[in-house]
C-alpha cells in the first residue's frame, strides 16, 4: 500500500473519530461508529475482491450476485423482528435498495476498473461527511465545532487522495 495513502486513511480515520461526542460504550453513537469502522474493513475486503473480479466479470452481474447475496442473509431477520411495514415505507425501501444500493454498489464495481481499491476505499470514507450535511438539511441537526473539524479531515483526505490518483493516472 502506498504509504501517502495510508496516512491519508489515518487522517478519515481520525477525522471519524472527531466525530464522536463521546467515547462511551453505552452511547449510540460510539456503537454506531464502531459498527461503521467494522462495516468499513469488510467493505475494505470487498472491494478488493470486486477489483480482481472486475476484470473478468460486468460489475452489474458482481453487483446482483453480492446483494442478492446480501438478501439471502438478511431476510431472515425480517420474519424475526416482524416490524410492520406500511406500502408507503416499502414503496421507500424499494427506491433505496434500487437506487442507493443496487445503482451505487454496480458503479462503485465499474469504477474499480479505473481507480485502485485503496482509492477507492479512501474516497468511499465520505459516508460521515456527507451523513453530516445530509442531517443539517433534512434534520436540521446543527453539527458542533469537533464534528465540522472531523467531516472537514475527512474531505480534505479524499481530495487529496482523488489529486494524486488523478496525477498517477497522467
Amino acid at each position: 500500500m502506498d504509504k501517502i495513502n495510508l496516512i491519508l486513511a489515518g487522517f478519515c480515520l481520525f477525522g471519524a473519530f472527531l466525530i464522536i461526542p463521546r467515547f462511551d460504550l453505552a452511547d449510540f453513537i460510539f456503537q454506531g461508529v464502531l459498527w461503521g469502522l467494522f462495516s468499513g474493513l469488510t467493505f475494505a475486503v470487498l472491494a478488493l475482491f470486486n477489483r480482481r473480479l472486475s476484470q473478468r466479470h460486468s460489475s452489474l452481474a458482481i453487483a446482483f450476485g453480492e446483494d442478492l447475496f446480501a438478501s439471502l442473509f438478511l431476510l431472515p431477520f425480517f420474519f424475526i423482528y416482524r416490524s410492520p411495514i406500511s406500502a408507503k415505507n416499502l414503496l421507500l425501501l424499494i427506491i433505496l435498495g434500487i437506487i442507493c444500493t443496487a445503482v451505487s454498489h454496480t458503479l462503485f464495481i465499474k469504477g474499480m476498473r479505473f481507480v485502485r481499491a485503496q482509492t477507492a476505499s479512501i474516497i468511499s470514507s465520505l459516508e460521515p461527511a456527507y451523513g453530516i450535511v445530509l442531517a443539517f438539511f433534512l434534520l436540521h441537526e446543527v453539527p458542533g465545532f469537533r464534528t465540522l473539524l472531523g467531516g472537514a479531515i475527512i474531505l480534505a483526505s479524499v481530495i487529496l487522495v482523488s489529486i494524486r490518483e488523478g496525477a498517477r493516472k497522467n
